[in-house]
């Protein structure tokens, strides 16, 4: 007597791991596109912006007068981070710098008001 165990159809010749291996590496891919957009789009600019646009407003409500133009950035010598934003109002003394260390995402990693 022969083994006669009905066997599970495949969809299109292709077996059922295939079913969810395809999906998920579409997902993926999908995935790695739309992070390679945002991180090719991200200048210099755009973060020297956004750390600025930040200082603005986190000392907008301090009565410390201050302005975009009081940020310059510089490359981070550390291999994790991008760039560092240093922020200093003009009227202020050398001891009222912040920094603000931007990763390779335009996230800000860390504010250090030193």
């Amino acid at each position: 007597m022969t083994d006669q165990t009905p066997k599970s159809p495949a969809f299109l010749g292709i077996s059922s791991i295939w079913h969810i291996v395809i999906p998920l590496c579409v997902l993926a891919g999908i995935f790695g596109l739309i992070v390679g957009r945002h991180v090719s789009g991200l200048t210099e600019t755009d973060v020297i912006n956004a750390a600025a646009a930040d200082y603005v407003a986190a000392h907008a409500a301090s009565g410390i007068t201050t302005q975009a133009k009081d940020c310059a950035a510089r490359p981070d010598a550390g291999l994790s981070n991008w760039l560092v934003v240093t922020c200093q109002p003009p009227q202020s003394s050398a001891h009222q710098i912040y920094e603000y260390s931007v990763n390779k995402w335009g996230q800000i990693v860390r504010l250090i008001p030193s």
